[in-house]
């Protein structure tokens, strides 16, 4: 049976040769001429050319469109049955997500199943891999193991690897994964630490701090002995008012208002190295009064100090660096 190599929607004889073709699939010749032996169906033919030959271009075409429109749907209906009954889509192929969310480790494959939501045992890539290059599934299953794949060689992803590591991924590069499975896994999960990220803030919060300690000790510190004077005599002040549990307004020193710049310039040393190493929240100064506390009875053996005597030097260090 010979057939149209090209069909022009604009032009009628095409498109009267393509409706009588589809009408009278068996029997037509070349040139549209019906060879089949059979007297009623040659008169249904001539019948039909001539019913196609009276009508206009537009109506010719509304017929082709309508008829590739009904080809279409039956495609996709077609199309749909048999995908529908593929194995990966049976009932039984559905993976027990509470059973696979509980486990300690996923393998990479067991992993990319997974991401569909079906069981490993039954979808995987030896199942799938004959199905290429035209079943739509294989396409995306094969697509995202290329993906898990250079994961892999990248020291991303492993053979084998804890659920968490595998979904945090998947997340992170924005593709599909059961929602159900998702919260089954990171439930309980203990928060992920970045690192790198904290390392980077911590290390603006010090490059900060120490511009701001340089600042304010700066005025004094001139040459290399007077500093190891003055930090030797902070020291011993900060050492000795600890132990003898004393408020920094109670040191009487001779002249007054030297000693008071110092008193200042102590607590505001003390403040900028307590926040730096512990942080420091104005609304809860005990909290970070209790750290230093047990640093200084678990490092340092320091015990006569309570965390009441530390909180208030911490409140009135806050105090100074408001006022200046």
């Amino acid at each position: 049976m010979a057939t149209i190599p090209f069909i022009n929607p604009e032009n009628k004889n095409d498109i009267i040769e393509y409706l009588l073709r589809h009408k009278f699939p068996k029997g037509m010749g070349e040139a549209s001429i019906y060879v089949s032996p059979n007297p009623f169906l040659l008169k249904e033919v001539d019948k039909y050319r001539s019913e196609l030959n009276a009508k206009t271009l537009e109506e010719l075409k509304n017929l082709y469109d309508e008829l590739e429109f009904q080809k279409r749907e039956e495609w996709r209906l077609k199309t749909e049955k048999e995908e529908e009954q593929r194995f990966y889509n049976q009932p039984w192929a559905n993976a027990n997500l509470n059973h696979w969310g509980s486990l300690d480790y996923w393998t990479l494959d067991e992993s990319i199943a997974l991401s569909f939501g079906k069981e490993p045992k039954h979808v995987n890539w030896k199942k799938i891999e004959p199905l290429l290059p035209n079943n739509i599934f294989a396409r995306k299953y094969e697509q995202l193991r290329d993906r898990c794949l250079r994961a892999r060689d990248t020291g991303i992803l492993y053979d084998k690897m804890s659920p968490e590591t595998f979904v945090q991924w998947i997340k992170q590069k924005n593709i599909s994964f059961p929602i159900q499975l998702e919260e089954i896994v990171l439930k309980g999960q203990v928060k992920t630490i970045n690192w790198e990220k904290e390392y980077k803030e911590l290390e603006e919060i010090c490059k900060k701090n120490k511009v701001i300690y340089e600042e304010t000790v700066g005025q004094f510190l001139n040459d290399s002995e007077a500093k190891k004077t003055v930090i030797a005599e902070l020291q011993d002040k900060l050492s000795q008012t600890f132990k003898e549990g004393k408020n920094f307004n109670q040191i009487n020193p001779p002249h007054e208002s030297q000693t008071k710049r110092k008193l200042n310039n102590i607590l505001m040393i003390f403040y900028y190295l307590v926040k730096s190493r512990f942080g420091y929240d104005p609304q809860d100064a005990r909290a970070t009064a209790t750290k230093i506390y047990n640093l200084l009875w678990e490092k340092e053996g320091v015990k006569v100090v309570t965390v009441d005597v530390i909180t208030g030097y911490l409140e009135q260090s806050f105090e100074k660096i408001q006022d200046n």
